[in-house]
């Protein structure tokens, strides 16, 4: 996945004073995920997206987890993508990929 979008759609921002924005980024992914290392997303304030995490459900999650951050944190978080989590330990996603997926 090229950055070259995000890092334009940052530069926008920042030359029209927008607001502050949110990246998120994978960290790692393990078994059948739709999302790997290096996969950037840029979330702003009323859900506008460039980018992405691997869409779905996932892709959700971590817009309604960005929407909830407030005053720079930064999180490491774990999505299970199996409907069970037999395997994988993480926040359940619905996803049935077989997968898990950490996003910083």
């Amino acid at each position: 996945m090229s950055l070259t979008p995000i890092y334009k759609r940052a530069a926008e921002i920042e030359e029209t004073g927008g607001t502050a924005v949110l990246v998120v980024t994978v960290i790692s992914s393990e078994g059948h995920a739709p999302a790997k290392a290096g996969f950037r997303m840029l979330w702003e304030p009323g859900g506008s997206i460039t980018g992405t995490v691997g869409g779905g459900a996932l892709e959700k999650l971590c817009m309604n987890f960005a929407a909830a951050m407030t005053g720079g944190q930064t999180v490491l978080k774990t999505y299970s993508l199996e409907a069970d989590k037999r395997i994988f330990e993480g926040e359940p996603t619905g996803m049935i990929c077989g997968g898990r997926v950490t996003a910083f």
